[in-house]
């Protein structure tokens, strides 16, 4: 069974976002935080950080589930 995007935790959504947005380099909104995001514990350094996720000492394992996700939906064409 698929797993649906709005069945998704905001976390993880707002995460895979601004992951790409940064990729796209757009800094305004890669800068915007969600009230739910933050409500749900993203700081400014866990978005600092969702770039290079994969070094980051902030981003838990399921928080760095998000950027890879993104990652192979927008990046990987296989």
């Amino acid at each position: 069974m698929p797993i649906l995007i709005g069945m998704l935790d905001h976390r993880v959504k707002e995460l895979a976002r601004v992951f790409i947005t940064k990729t796209l380099e757009s800094g305004y909104r890669a800068a915007q935080c969600s009230d739910p995001g933050t409500a749900q514990g993203l700081t400014d350094r866990a978005f600092d950080e969702v770039i290079d996720f994969r070094r980051s000492q902030v981003l838990t394992e399921q928080d760095r589930a998000a950027p890879r996700w993104a990652e192979a939906i927008a990046w990987d064409p296989g």
